[in-house]
């Protein structure tokens, strides 16, 4: 990635490039905030129960059983500050995976711009007919490269995608029934505060991982389209082969799938809330 920041010339990719840097540096920054605040909530719902309520109520910010009594003192304080620590710890680790994600699906999405802008500029004809076939063999390697960098990031989140996809389908569909139950059962806004800002936080992770994806596939569809403008007539023979299956392999769009079963996407967004209230439905026809 660093190789490509110091590859840029133009200054029309480097526009391209500080947009996506900027825009990963607010997505850090957000990502940080709403993960933390959602984990105060929490901490802040068991740090009531423990000025409020008797000892027999106090709740942990995590709900968990022990083979002792956890109720009392310092075993209560001693546990509350572990669980603050491994959530606060854990609540990092995926902002540090989000931003990782976020900033290579980005710089994917940078190269195929930069390559479209290339195109660009190879149809305006602001390159000399001698340097043209040179020309070609360029936007045929940096079209591969971008191709074995998309490949790489979604080897790596593949399988990530894939296990997050299917347990926030479930996290959503048991976090909106635990939110009816607990508007039915009046228990109280702290909670409602906290199952509000866990199910806002993880839309919002879905939202993240599904939007970059479609962005990426987007971004990669105009190549293909740039590279069919080119007046492929006006070539030499050789030339016009050579865009011709260039043509042909950009029309595949680049895509981030989760376990290849899934493409990360509008649609796949879509279904997944879809799906969560579907099973939602079936739970709160079963409770009654």
């Amino acid at each position: 990635m660093m190789d490509d920041w110091c590859e840029v010339k133009s200054p029309e990719a480097l526009i391209v490039l500080n947009k996506h840097a900027q825009f990963s540096h607010k997505f850090v920054i957000n990502t940080i905030i709403a993960y933390n605040l959602t984990i105060m909530m929490f901490l802040a719902a068991a740090l009531r129960t423990y000025f409020s309520e008797s000892v027999e109520n106090r709740l942990l910010p995590l709900l968990a059983k022990f083979p002792f009594s956890n109720k009392n003192s310092p075993i209560y304080e001693i546990l509350y500050i572990i669980q603050s620590f491994l959530l606060l710890l854990d609540g990092n680790m995926y902002c540090l995976t989000d931003s990782s994600y976020v900033s290579m699906v980005l710089h994917a999405s940078t190269k195929a711009e930069i390559l479209r802008l290339e195109l660009d500029r190879f149809l305006n004809n602001d390159i000399l007919r001698s340097e043209k076939k040179f020309t070609i063999k360029i936007l045929i390697k940096k079209h591969r490269q971008t191709i074995q960098f998309s490949k790489k990031v979604e080897k790596i989140y593949s399988g990530q995608l894939f296990l997050h996809f299917a347990l926030a389908t479930l996290q959503l569909c048991f976090q909106g029934f635990i939110y009816l139950m607990t508007l039915s059962d009046n228990n109280g806004i702290s909670s409602l505060l906290k199952d509000t800002f866990l199910s806002m936080v993880l839309i919002f992770e879905l939202g993240i991982y599904c939007g970059l994806g479609e962005y990426l596939r987007s971004k990669s569809c105009l190549i293909a389209e740039s590279a069919y403008l080119i007046p492929w007539y006006e070539l030499k023979s050789t030339e016009a082969k050579m865009i011709m299956i260039f043509i042909q392999r950009a029309q595949i769009p680049l895509t981030i799938t989760a376990g290849k079963l899934a493409v990360a996407s509008h649609r796949t967004f879509t279904n997944i809330i879809k799906t969560s209230f579907s099973y939602l439905s079936v739970l709160r026809a079963s409770r009654v």
